[in-house]
């Protein structure tokens, strides 16, 4: 989607590590405008900051399928489909022994016990992921991250 940018508020979110990170959040699009903002320059301008709104592209998309006549559920429902036969190919089995070598098979969210998943932090390149958007996680770190 194009979009010039040209309103957007600050906004806070919670990043993979527990961090807070301030941000603007376009108001036409929903993307990030720029980079992170210091907490004390964020809250000078906004002192209470609205939550990110981490589903504002998903809406935009669902509004999408829907203005072409195509129903959400029968679109998401294909994506299963194609990302479920992926995970069954050798190209992902390579793919995830690689990223569990890389963290030495411990779990990347806590280090405390044995990574027995790998989380996909991003579905743009399903088929052809760079391996640091695939995070070694163990069961438990795994359900925190889809709760």
């Amino acid at each position: 989607m194009d979009c010039a940018h040209q309103k957007s508020q600050i906004t806070c979110r919670i990043v993979a590590n527990g961090t807070t990170q301030y941000v603007r959040q376009c108001d036409d699009c929903g993307e990030v405008v720029g980079s992170c903002i210091p907490k004390m320059a964020a809250l000078a301008e906004a002192p209470s900051p609205r939550p990110f709104d981490s589903d504002f592209r998903l809406r935009k998309r669902e509004q999408a399928l829907a203005a072409r006549g195509v129903e959400w559920d029968e679109a998401q429902d294909a994506r299963r489909v194609e990302y479920a036969a992926y995970l069954l190919t050798p190209a992902w089995r390579k793919r995830r022994r690689r990223v569990l070598e890389r963290a030495g098979r411990l779990c990347e969210g806590c280090r405390d016990v044995p990574a027995t998943e790998v989380h996909h932090t991003t579905y743009a390149h399903i088929g052809d992921e760079f391996l640091w958007e695939l995070r070694a996680v163990c069961a438990a770190c795994h359900e925190r991250l889809h709760r």
